[in-house]
């Protein structure tokens, strides 16, 4: 049988629709081999991950079943999807002292709703261009104190938690 969108892998449409999404209805809770969770939101997790180009690299998933796109967020949801990404990327900014976060939200590999939260610097990789955030392993020390500090900055008692949740 011939894929509807040749270019697409055969069963790009049922990943979309939920159906053979390869997150499930949602990410699997707490950590893995190259993820530390750093933040349990309402509607999303958020995770360090230890494959990167440069320090800072975490990513958000949507936790509430399957959604591809924001915009298949009810209003509510996707206001609230929105603010824990951007609570996300002010601790990664802050942490790592970021000169500048990039919010990437594709899904052309994984169509279930996620967004790459990316830390740019001054001595960045790859100054004013783009940037694949996955890369080589991080020393494992240096990674998990930075989920204990990303973690620290994204307790509920935090006042950067507290400033987002308003």
């Amino acid at each position: 049988m011939t894929a509807p969108f040749p270019d697409w892998p055969a069963d790009f449409v049922q990943r979309m629709d939920g159906r053979a999404c390869a997150c499930g209805s949602a990410p699997a809770p707490g950590d893995a081999g190259d993820r530390i969770r750093v933040y349990a939101g309402r509607v999303s997790d958020a995770f360090l991950m230890r494959h990167a180009a440069q320090r800072g690299y975490a990513v958000v998933v949507w936790k509430n079943g399957h959604a591809a796109e924001p915009a298949d967020l009810a209003p509510r949801d996707a206001d609230r999807y929105g603010r824990e990404v951007l609570l996300v990327g002010t601790a990664v900014r802050r942490h790592f002292a970021a000169l500048k976060i990039n919010y990437l939200t594709l899904g052309n590999q994984t169509p279930h709703l996620h967004t790459n939260v990316v830390a740019r610097y001054a001595d960045d990789v790859a100054p004013g261009a783009l940037l694949d955030p996955v890369g080589a392993a991080l020393p494992e020390d240096r990674w998990r104190a930075d989920a204990a500090a990303l973690r620290a900055l994204l307790t509920g008692e935090s006042a950067l938690v507290r400033r987002w949740d308003e």
